[in-house]
């Protein structure tokens, strides 16, 4: 059960996070230094509100269960879970995590959406319980892409790795769990920039689509081709790898050439 969540940090990411929390009724607790923050996230959430309501609200959804702190300290306090999502800056976010590791209760679960630093360097001057530090990474904008990356590191004990996986399940997110410790998780926005996933599908396949027809989920169950991509692009069809045989799927290649079924993924494996 969540108690409260705690979103440290208001800016895109921070306000995408606690649009998405009180969408699915959990209690928040934001802070931020700067003073506009408020009004960023009234913004947000003004934006984001339709949208989720489309998707589905649960009970109890609000955007007033957005309450605003004016220290760090009182944010934290009771919470499930603490959200960082300061600017990429590696000292202020160990000084934020720091701070965050002595307030908090010793079983909150502390999260960074960091995209490219190593928990082993975030937790560094964590000092009280740095086994309970792990990178929550989402997708932009947080309240509409279901995917948060999940990576531990050295110190990450599996039950924080449990605890923060149940956290975000049940609060609506798709966890991809990167159980190799201190890989940093940028190499998906990466994945992202830089791969066309519609093109090679099409191209792959060699099959004429209407652009406007996209797929709706990718699923991988050799290596968790992310699901988050897929909704960037893609609509209303599902495509499964052949470690499942294709079960389920709408789109499957040709039966007659095997080798052309192994590839399709491989290639997709080894870009990630």
């Amino acid at each position: 059960m969540v108690k409260s969540v705690a979103c440290i940090g208001m800016g895109v990411i921070g306000c995408g996070w606690a649009s998405h929390f009180s969408a699915q009724g959990i209690q928040v607790h934001a802070w931020d230094p700067d003073s506009k923050s408020e009004e960023l996230f009234k913004r947000t959430i003004e934006q984001a509100w339709p949208s989720m309501e489309k998707l589905g609200l649960a009970s109890g959804a609000s955007p007033d269960l957005v309450v605003f702190h004016k220290n760090i300290e009182t944010a934290v306090e009771n919470c499930s879970l603490v959200q960082e999502s300061s600017p990429e800056r590696l000292e202020l976010k160990q000084k934020l995590l720091s701070t965050i590791d002595k307030a908090c209760d010793t079983d909150c679960v502390i999260a960074s959406s960091t995209s490219g630093y190593l928990v082993s360097d975030l937790a560094l001057h964590c000092s009280v319980a740095p086994e309970r530090i792990v990178v929550g990474h989402p997708f932009n904008p947080v309240y509409l892409l279901p995917l948060v990356e999940l990576v531990a590191g050295p110190q990450t004990s599996s039950a924080t790795m449990d605890r923060a996986e149940e956290i975000y399940s049940n609060s609506g997110k798709t966890v991809y769990n990167n159980l190799i410790k201190n890989i940093a998780s940028q190499y998906i926005d990466e994945f992202y920039e830089t791969v066309p996933l519609l093109s090679f599908f099409l191209r792959k396949k060699n099959i004429n689509y209407n652009l406007n027809q996209k797929f709706d989920i990718i699923i991988d169950t050799q290596k968790a081709v992310i699901r988050s991509l897929a909704l960037r692009f893609l609509k209303s069809d599902i495509f499964i790898s052949s470690s499942a045989n294709w079960i389920f799927s709408d789109v499957k290649p040709p039966k007659k050439n095997k080798i052309k079924n192994n590839y399709y993924l491989n290639d997709l494996f080894f870009m990630l």
